[in-house]
């Protein structure tokens, strides 16, 4: 009886890690300093159609102003998600842009902005967000 009992216990132990193992659960990586250049943009739009570019500037500025997600693209095309209050960025929008921060799996939490001026690199105050 008691041999039955620890073989059903391990299969149900194995069982359970084979689930939890194959669920895809996110794990949240340790965080690392990076700076992301690319350009910014209104995630909504992007992911939806595509959208990016001086053409797409005026809607991406009013998505950013109501809230919705914004993120950086760089050369690659990969595309980070800025951690941080979406209005206070809607100048710069679908404009040339180096973000500093801590970046953890695709999502950057910006501590430095720098918005591209003709040849120059200029930087912009961010505001002290809620910790």
């Amino acid at each position: 009886m008691r041999k039955g009992v620890s073989i059903t216990l391990g299969f149900s132990l194995a069982l359970m890690l084979f689930a939890i193992g194959t669920t895809g659960v996110a794990v949240a990586a340790d965080p690392e300093d990076k700076m992301v250049e690319g350009e910014l943009v209104d995630l909504r739009c992007f992911v939806t159609r595509g959208a990016q570019g001086e053409a797409h500037q005026a809607c991406g500025a009013s998505c950013a102003k109501r809230g919705l997600p914004i993120g950086v693209i760089d050369a690659k095309g990969n595309a980070y998600t800025i951690l941080a209050s979406s209005p206070a960025y809607a100048d710069y929008i679908n404009r040339p842009v180096r973000i500093s921060g801590k970046v953890t799996n695709m999502m950057l939490s910006p501590t430095k902005l720098e918005v591209k001026d003709g040849d120059q690199w200029k930087a912009v105050k961010l505001i002290k967000e809620m910790m």
